[in-house]
């Protein structure tokens, strides 16, 4: 396994790329993708060692003001993504800001754009692992969606579910992703899952009642 004092800081960088800044493809229906217009952009993060990525992960942010019905437009988007939002508005955490209401929270919601984000993928690469990389996009995901598409999300929801990874393909680029062939209970996943579970909520997230389903509400500082 890699250790931390082989990685020197000046070989590791960090890559932010996303679905609307790179659509270039030109339709007479459509109008040319825009942040400011669109519902949704799909936002990609990667740690990168000398040229490979060691570390991944995706995220979708939900324009919301934008969006009649968060539960059903996600599930035109991905299965944990609508059952995420599911949860929280069975939570009541989707709920829409009332200006009549007092309270402190809803005031500083009021403030801000109200943008949704689900992380939808987190993947480091076996020998970086247990070396802080996961942890480390987990916690600084705001600041990224902040510094680089102004965005401060209300919000942060994600779905801890265990994926196999197609590690013939994941070679300098971006990891494949799949659902676990195995048995959802085989050790293995098991293991995996107490692990992310322990990540995350060490990173601030609270667990939706007794689904797979986390979720945040980044700091306004």
């Amino acid at each position: 396994m890699m250790q931390p004092s082989e990685l020197r800081e000046s070989e590791l960088h960090l890559i932010v790329d996303d679905d609307l800044r790179h659509m270039q493809e030109f339709t007479i229906d459509e109008d040319y993708p825009d942040s400011e217009h669109d519902e949704m952009n799909t936002v990609r993060v990667s740690i990168v060692n000398d040229k490979e990525i060691i570390a991944y992960m995706e995220a979708f942010i939900f324009y919301e003001n934008r969006i009649d019905d968060l539960v059903i437009y996600a599930d035109g988007v991905s299965g944990d993504a609508h059952e995420a939002m599911y949860a929280l508005s069975q939570n009541g955490l989707l709920e829409p800001f009332d200006p009549d209401s007092d309270s402190v929270d809803d005031m500083f919601d009021s403030l801000f754009d109200n943008e949704i984000v689900h992380l939808h993928y987190i993947a480091v690469r076996e020998e970086y692992r247990k070396q802080g990389f996961g942890g480390w996009l987990i916690r600084n995901l705001p600041r990224i969606l902040l510094r680089n598409y102004g965005v401060t999300p209300r919000l942060i929801s994600t779905t801890i579910c265990p994926q196999d990874i197609d590690w013939d393909r994941w070679d300098k680029t971006r990891p494949t992703f799949s659902p676990p062939n195995d048995d959802c209970d085989s050790p293995d996943n098991k293991a995996m899952f107490v692990l992310m579970e322990k990540m995350f909520q060490k990173n601030g997230y609270h667990k939706l009642g007794d689904s797979e389903h986390y979720y945040t509400k980044p700091s306004r500082t």
